[in-house]
């Protein structure tokens, strides 16, 4: 099958198979390059600003492929100070499941997440929070 199109079903689905792995795992926050897959293990390159986490039922319900996330849990103290350049999703017992974009909130780029921090940047022991995330499944 060459390009499936798939239904609100499968879709729906899919994206809950995929989130309910998130459930009480981390979002870490990385400077530096982003990995070619979430497969890739991080290195030397890749600064871990912050950790964050999911609740342990991490999200709602997709609708139409779209998972909303639930109360993400603020890093209280930032680890590094550093540009947020991506993220990857962790289950509890930190094996990778997705990797995305992190920016700044208002600089007319587009994120898979958006932050609000000063300058675009993460400041050494700041708080680092998200107030909305949600993982899309295509339907292709």
């Amino acid at each position: 099958m060459k390009a499936p199109r798939f239904s609100n079903l499968a879709v729906d689905t899919k994206a809950d198979a995929l989130t309910d792995l998130l459930n009480g795992g981390t979002l870490a926050i990385f400077a530096g390059p982003k990995p070619a897959t979430a497969d890739e293990p991080t290195s030397e390159e890749h600064t871990l600003l912050a950790v964050l986490g999911f609740a342990p039922c991490a999200f709602k319900s997709a609708i139409n492929g779209r998972a909303e996330a639930e109360a993400i849990t603020p890093c209280p103290s930032a680890r590094a100070a550093g540009k947020p350049e991506w993220f990857r999703a962790y289950t509890p017992e930190m094996l990778g499941v997705f990797d995305g974009t992190v920016g700044p909130e208002g600089d007319g780029k587009t994120y898979d997440l958006y932050l609000d921090c000063k300058d675009g940047k993460i400041e050494f022991d700041s708080v680092v929070g998200v107030d909305s995330f949600y993982y899309v499944e295509a339907k292709r």
